[in-house]
């Protein structure tokens, strides 16, 4: 199947809503054609949060790789997005904060940056207070409208006191002094969830594009595991760092294969999401997380031997665990 070509050219274009490591294999579907082999004419489009989800429900984009916090948050008052595969649960997203913000308690008072409110970083923002146990009327939350990259510059312009940042973003803080407070990645029990989203309508009409889609992102996510320098090229094209910087940051991502190779969706990580958000959307309460997950794509692959040819007879007892839990 890996090999399979198919003549269609069909448009598909996928909104995303980082420039960041974590959608590394979308540029690589991208740039070394997986997403042509299957028959897909592509375009990746930038779009800061709310574009993505945005971009989707209007039909002006097809798929976007999401947070799974701000994917739950609309599907409690809409039920048009469903989530056909999860390509991330863990990634190293850092807070970093100025020299006299070293720890959660001490952010008590202090500006934080968000693109806006009830995007991501402000979830990932409310577990760094609760550890704390500091909550959000405890901060100043400063909406930037800006990805990363216009954070980490608020930051240096003493705009902010505390951010979240790509990994990237943080080896040059670091060495000008300022510090990190936390890691996501360093805690397991933490999720940094992103689905992939389609709208509810569109999906039911075009599954076999969905599947193409999905085929296209999980070659390429086999080709960033083999190769390195390739893939720092890539990278380079969609957002300009060093290479010597996006070395460690390939190490970072590849070491702990934070790029998932079986892209099913399990529970743990939507709860998790649900009980982040208890507070600002209530109706979560009482929403079915399983609803807004089909898993029946992915299961698909798996039992056509999509991924074993793909991987090899390593990736077996990993796909066997993941169908276990899977929704």
């Amino acid at each position: 199947m890996p090999g399979r070509t198919w003549a269609a050219n069909t448009g598909f274009t996928i909104t995303y809503p980082a420039r960041a490591a974590v959608t590394w294999p979308l540029w690589i579907a991208q740039e070394k054609g997986f997403f042509a082999r299957h028959g897909l004419d592509a375009k990746l489009i930038f779009g800061a949060h709310p574009a993505g989800i945005a971009t989707v429900v209007s039909g002006e984009a097809q798929m976007t790789p999401y947070s799974v916090e701000q994917l739950l948050a609309t599907a409690v008052r809409s039920p048009d997005l469903v989530i056909k595969s999860i390509p991330l649960l863990h990634a190293p997203f850092i807070m970093i904060g100025r020299p006299d913000v070293r720890t959660p308690a001490a952010l008590k008072g202090k500006r934080i940056g968000i693109s806006r409110l009830g995007d991501a970083n402000y979830f990932y923002s409310l577990d760094v207070l609760a550890k704390a146990g500091l909550t959000a009327a405890d901060v100043q939350w400063v909406p930037t409208g800006g990805d990363v990259a216009v954070r980490a510059k608020m930051l240096r312009n003493n705009m902010l006191d505390a951010a979240f940042l790509a990994v990237q973003h943080t080896f040059a803080m670091k060495e000008d002094g300022f510090v990190q407070i936390i890691d996501l990645a360093d805690d397991s029990d933490i999720y940094m969830t992103l689905g992939n989203a389609f709208s509810r309508k569109w999906a039911d009409k075009n599954p076999d594009v969905i599947e193409r889609a999905i085929m296209a992102q999980s070659q390429a996510t086999k080709f960033f595991y083999d190769n390195k320098a390739e893939s720092i090229d890539i990278y380079r094209k969609y957002d300009e760092q060093p290479a010597d910087i996006l070395a460690k940051v390939y190490d970072i991502y590849a070491g702990n294969a934070h790029h998932e190779r079986i892209p099913l969706a399990t529970l743990p990580p939507l709860a998790f999401a649900a009980r982040r958000m208890a507070n600002d959307v209530p109706e979560i309460a009482k929403f079915d997380l399983r609803s807004i997950v089909d898993n029946s794509i992915v299961k698909k692959l798996i039992h056509a031997g999509f991924f074993a040819d793909l991987y090899g007879d390593s990736v077996l007892k990993e796909q066997k665990a993941k169908l276990e839990a899977a929704i």
